[in-house]
């Protein structure tokens, strides 16, 4: 099976007609009312747009996994899923940013060398015990 015009695609208004094609290639397609003899209305710009977008925003994705399987589950997704999602990378967002502060609170100074010469550079071994409760609550 010959393969598609390579992504991205843009429309470009001729005033009278519109124009789809890969940036690189030139046009795909043209529409244009012949038939009715109208002008282009501002839905068929719309739709040429939409062609495009779908277009570009399926770049990867064979012709044969789009007929075969349709969209994927990352691009078919409804808006709660979305905000879903987006919640939870919020939520490891904020437990990787508390982890990290942690380990750097728990960091260890060593003096000279050698066996026994590192030392916590928190203050007390009451603030060590906070530091590991911190880290216990980010991984949990």
């Amino acid at each position: 099976m010959s393969e598609h015009t390579k992504e991205p695609w843009m429309v470009a208004d001729m005033t009278e007609w519109l124009t789809i094609g890969g940036v690189d290639i030139g046009a795909v397609c043209r529409i244009k009312n012949e038939v009715s003899g109208k002008p282009l209305s501002e839905e068929d710009r719309a739709n040429a747009r939409r062609i495009v977008a779908c277009v570009n925003a399926c770049a990867g994705i064979s012709t044969e996994t789009l007929e075969a399987e349709g969209l994927p589950p990352t691009l078919s997704a409804d808006s709660e899923t979305i905000r879903q999602q987006q919640a939870e990378i919020d939520r490891l967002t904020e437990q990787r940013d508390r982890l990290l502060k942690a380990l750097g609170d728990l960091s260890f100074e060593c003096f000279g060398g050698g066996v026994g010469t590192c030392q916590p550079s928190v203050k007390t071994y009451n603030d060590t015990f906070a530091v590991l409760d911190e880290i216990r609550k980010g991984i949990s």
